[in-house]
């Protein structure tokens, strides 16, 4: 006979939280730019590219000697692939980039930050409108894995007080991270 959930021992902030997050990953959307947002520029590379931090939001950053800002690559352009293509930029270098159109008053004031969409040069290009595009969608699709397994393990672990389904679900969503890791599908 199976055993009966009883209401009064149950987790109600697990129950919540859990719930909480499996609706947010359906909520959570990637960030697509369009060509039609976006502006061209002719950057001359002034410093070396500096490396972001692990928790900072951009792969690379540097300064230009045409214009005052600060300019950064988001972790989502600058996929794998192109590191290499990124680190054969060098100072004096003219590169080709895109920004979004209301982000031109912020080329010339030193305190900003503007965010470069594609990166090109004469002899290279670094990486496209359509890579930042998939690159972000793929970042959104891990988060949303996380969130969804991360949801799932904190609404049965509210729910039912053995550690026995809590490991089970745990077990699976690892499994599938591997399997997933190991077939090269999203999940990298």
């Amino acid at each position: 006979m199976a055993k009966k959930i009883e209401y009064k021992k149950m987790k109600w902030g697990y129950i919540l939280l859990g719930l909480g997050l499996i609706v947010a990953t359906f909520i959570m959307s990637s960030e697509t730019i369009f060509e039609q947002e976006l502006t061209e520029i002719t950057i001359e590379v002034k410093t070396e590219l500096e490396s972001g931090s692990r928790r900072s939001g951009y792969a690379y950053r540097f300064w230009s000697a045409n214009y005052a800002c600060k300019f950064l690559i988001p972790k989502a352009g600058a996929i794998a692939a192109n590191w290499s293509n990124l680190e054969n930029i060098q100072p004096g270098e003219f590169i080709y980039a895109q920004i979004i159109s209301s982000n031109k008053s912020d080329l010339y004031d030193k305190n900003k930050r503007v965010r470069l969409y594609s990166v090109s040069s004469e002899t290279i290009s670094v990486y496209s409108l359509l890579e930042f595009n998939d690159a972000s969608y793929l970042r959104t699709l891990r988060l949303k894995y996380f969130g969804f397994s991360l949801g799932f393990i904190f609404l049965f672990h509210g729910v039912f007080r053995s550690k026995k389904w809590n490991m089970a679900i745990i077990g699976i969503s690892v499994a599938i991270i591997v399997v997933l890791r190991f077939l090269h599908i999203w999940l990298y």
